[in-house]
C-alpha cells in the first residue's frame, strides 16, 4: 500500500471563471485559464469549486478575458474551499497569507474577493500544518480538518469547528491521533452527524481506524465502527441514509472490500454491495459522487470495477451493479461533480477521456459519452492534475484525494478555482 508525504509550501492562486469559460480573475505566477458550466441562479460566486495540483506549468482555455476586481492571492497551497449560505468564502490550505494579509492556513473572504478582516483563527502546529477539508453546517458553524494541533490559539488535533464569526467552538474537541493523525474527509448526515474520514487511527480518544462518526456535539458515535484497514479519502451519504466510503482498503467491516464499500446508517457493512474497484499498482477510489437517480459515479486509479473493465471512472446503479457508462479516462481520475443539467465534470491526471483528448478536465453526457462542446486544456511542463471538483453546497465536502502522485511533493504547486454562471 502507499504512503503518503506532506505537503510544502508552494505559490498559490484563486482563480475565477464564467460559464462561458472566460476568465474572471486570476493571481500567480503561472497563467491559470479553463472553462467550465455549471451555476446557481442568483448567485455570483458559487456553482462549482476546482481544485487543481499540478507542477510547473499552466492552464489555457479559448477566449478567456481577465476580469481584475476578483484578486485575493494566497502565498501557499490551497487545498479546500466552502462557500457559506452568505456568499463568503472559506478558504483552507498550507498557506501563510491571504489577500495581501497574514492568514495562517485557514482564511475568509467576501463574496466580492476581498478579505474578511474579522476572520482570522489560524492553524499551527506540525511540521506542516494543513486544512485538507472544511464543511459548513446548517446552523453556520464551519468544521475544519487537516493536520494541525491548533485551531484559533486553542489545541485541536486534526480536527475543530468554528462559530460562524471564526471564533472557536469551545465545545467541540473530538481530536485525531496516530502515525498519520490527518483528516482528509468530512461528511454531514441529514440528522447533523458528522462522519470522518482521513489517516487516523484514533478520534475522540478512542481506536478509530480511518473513519469514525461524532455527534453533533463532538463526542463519538460510539456504535459506529466499520474499520477499515487503510486510508479512507472519499465520504458521500446517499438520500436513504447509506454511507459510501472510498479509499485505499482491503477490509471494511470485517470484510473483504477492495478499495469501495457501502454502510447501512448504523455503521454495519452493506452485505448486498460489493462492487471493488482493482488493477493499477496500488488501486484506489479517490472520488464518489451521487447522481439525482441514485447512481454513483466512481473515480480513482483501478482498471476494474464491478468485476469488468473500467479505466479510472464507472458508474454504479444503486444496488452496486456495473452500469453500461464507460467513457474511459487515460489516467487516474481524483475528481467528480454532477451538474444540475446531469452532465458530468471529470478531473485528474489523464490526457484522454472517452477516446479524445482531453487533458485533466473534461465533460461527460449522462450516458458517458463526450461532450464535444467542453474541452479546455490544461497544462504543464510535467506533472498536472485537476484533484478536486465539488458542487455547492458544501454539506458534503469531500477535499483530499491523495494528490501527492509526484516524485517530489516539494515542486508541487497548487491551484483553486472557482466557476460561476
Amino acid at each position: 500500500m502507499k504512503q503518503f508525504d506532506q505537503p510544502h509550501p508552494r505559490p498559490a492562486s484563486l482563480t475565477v471563471f464564467t460559464t462561458a469559460g472566460q476568465l474572471r480573475a486570476t493571481t500567480g505566477k503561472q497563467c491559470r485559464l479553463m472553462n467550465s458550466s455549471f451555476g446557481e441562479p442568483g448567485r455570483l460566486l458559487c456553482g462549482l469549486l476546482l481544485l487543481l495540483s499540478l507542477w510547473a506549468g499552466c492552464l489555457r482555455a479559448h477566449a478567456a478575458v481577465l476580469d481584475n476586481t476578483f484578486n485575493p492571492g494566497a502565498q501557499g497551497n490551497i487545498f479546500a474551499l466552502a462557500v457559506q449560505a452568505d456568499g463568503k468564502i472559506l478558504i483552507g490550505g498550507d498557506f501563510t497569507s491571504l489577500g495581501g494579509q497574514t492568514r495562517n492556513r485557514l482564511g475568509r473572504l467576501n463574496a466580492d474577493g476581498t478579505l474578511d478582516g474579522a476572520f482570522n483563527p489560524g492553524v499551527g502546529g506540525e511540521i506542516f500544518p494543513t486544512v485538507y477539508c472544511l464543511a459548513v453546517q446548517a446552523d453556520g458553524k464551519i468544521l475544519v480538518g487537516g493536520e494541525f494541533t491548533t485551531l484559533g490559539g486553542q489545541s485541536r488535533s486534526g480536527i475543530g469547528r468554528l462559530n460562524a464569526d471564526g471564533t472557536v467552538d469551545t465545545t467541540f474537541n473530538p481530536g485525531v491521533d496516530g502515525d498519520s493523525p490527518s483528516v482528509y474527509s468530512l461528511a454531514l448526515q441529514a440528522d447533523g452527524k458528522i462522519l470522518v474520514g482521513g489517516g487516523f487511527t484514533s478520534l475522540a480518544g478512542l481506536t478509530r481506524n480511518y473513519i469514525g462518526r461524532l455527534n453533533t456535539n463532538g463526542t463519538l458515535d460510539t456504535a459506529f465502527n466499520p474499520n477499515p484497514d487503510w486510508v479512507v479519502f472519499s465520504l458521500a451519504v446517499q438520500t436513504d441514509g447509506k454511507i459510501l466510503v472510498g479509499g485505499e482498503f482491503e477490509t471494511l467491516g470485517g470484510q473483504a472490500r477492495a478499495n469501495i464499500g457501502r454502510l447501512n446508517a448504523t455503521g454495519s457493512l452493506d452485505t448486498s454491495f460489493n462492487p471493488g474497484a482493482t488493477g493499477s499498482i496500488y488501486p484506489a477510489v479517490y472520488s464518489l459522487a451521487l447522481q439525482a437517480d441514485g447512481k454513483i459515479l466512481v473515480g480513482g486509479d483501478f482498471t476494474t470495477l464491478g468485476g469488468q473493465s473500467r479505466n479510472n471512472i464507472g458508474r454504479l446503479n444503486s444496488n452496486g451493479t456495473l452500469d453500461t457508462f464507460n467513457p474511459e479516462a487515460g489516467d487516474f481520475v481524483e475528481s467528480l461533480a454532477v451538474q444540475t443539467d446531469g452532465k458530468i465534470l471529470v478531473g485528474g491526471a489523464f490526457t484522454t477521456l472517452a477516446g479524445q483528448t482531453r487533458t485533466h478536465l473534461g465533460r461527460v453526457n449522462a450516458d458517458g459519452s463526450l461532450d464535444g462542446t467542453f474541452n479546455p486544456t490544461v497544462s504543464g511542463s510535467d506533472f498536472v492534475s485537476v484533484s478536486s471538483l465539488a458542487p455547492k453546497p458544501f454539506t458534503n465536502w469531500n477535499s483530499f484525494r491523495k494528490w501527492n502522485r509526484s516524485v517530489s511533493c516539494c515542486e508541487q504547486e497548487i491551484f483553486t478555482l472557482y466557476v460561476e454562471p
